[in-house]
């Protein structure tokens, strides 16, 4: 899909927002009618520590993923949603190929907190912050968590 409808934006070299995270989780949480990517997006922002490690419990994504049936109960998502949803993620550059159900890893580029450095991920036993420029490729298959990576 080409998006590139030759209009010309530009945008402010290393300029920075501000994104208040409990109102990102808020609305992530109660959908919107927003896509299931905006959705893991502002759930991912919501959870994340100052190295871009957004870490979930098992099976919380899909409930943060869920939707409304028409006779009013709600309907968990299923995994391949959840790893289907990543995978638009990661291929916009938003999120980083190592992670899964438990750990959306935002990218560097995208993610960063100007605090002390964060706590270490439980999924990744790593401090360290990533970054979508240096994704070497055979890191785009791995995964640690028990599902498929895309």
């Amino acid at each position: 899909m080409n998006y590139d409808k030759g209009i010309e934006l530009t945008f402010p070299e290393h300029q920075f927002g501000k994104v208040f995270q409990r109102y990102a989780g808020s609305v992530a949480r109660q959908g919107c009618n927003l896509s299931l990517d905006a959705r893991l997006l502002l759930a991912a922002i919501a959870r994340a520590n100052n190295t871009g490690h957004a870490v979930f419990k098992s099976g919380e994504l899909r409930q943060v993923l869920s939707r409304e049936k028409p006779d009013g109960t709600v309907k968990p998502a299923s995994r391949s949603t959840v790893y289907d949803t990543l995978k638009k993620l990661r291929l916009a550059g938003l999120a980083l190929p190592r992670g899964g159900e438990t750990c959306v890893w935002l990218p560097r580029e995208f993610w960063e907190r100007g605090l002390d450095k964060g706590a270490m991920c439980p999924v990744h036993q790593t401090w360290e912050s990533g970054y979508v420029s240096n994704v070497d490729s055979t890191m785009a298959h791995e995964s640690y968590d028990a599902g498929p990576m895309w």
